[in-house]
């Protein structure tokens, strides 16, 4: 974009399944999904850089809403998951590090799906 300003773009597919697994009646659930596990979910970053080391990012995680989410609620908005985020570049040796900080989930009050 610019050298202050970057962009990122991620989608993902998940196909997370019980290799096997016997519940307490005793059924098999080999074969089927893990419940509250999105199979697709999508991930955009806004992230600009304020000096040579410090950098900041706004970014929004939408995974794909479970049958329980969408039999309890309407589909959620795309700002409902945002998170920000503020990291350090530092040399260290033949060493790049990066720590951060990042605060998810900033506009719900809690979260009941994996994401």
């Amino acid at each position: 974009m610019t050298d202050s300003l970057s962009g990122y773009l991620a989608y993902t597919w998940l196909d997370a399944r019980f290799d096997r697994y016997l519940n307490r009646n005793g059924d098999d659930l080999a074969g089927n999904r893990l419940p509250g596990v999105p199979r697709h979910s999508l991930y955009a970053e806004l992230a600009w850089q304020t000096n040579r080391r410090l950098q900041h990012s706004a970014g929004n995680a939408k995974p794909q809403p479970s049958l329980r989410q969408r039999h309890q609620q309407r589909r959620s908005a795309w700002l409902r998951r945002l998170q920000l985020r503020a990291s350090y570049h530092q040399q260290l040796g033949g060493w790049q590090l990066e720590p951060f900080a990042r605060i998810d989930n900033l506009t719900i009050a809690s979260s009941t799906s994996a994401h």
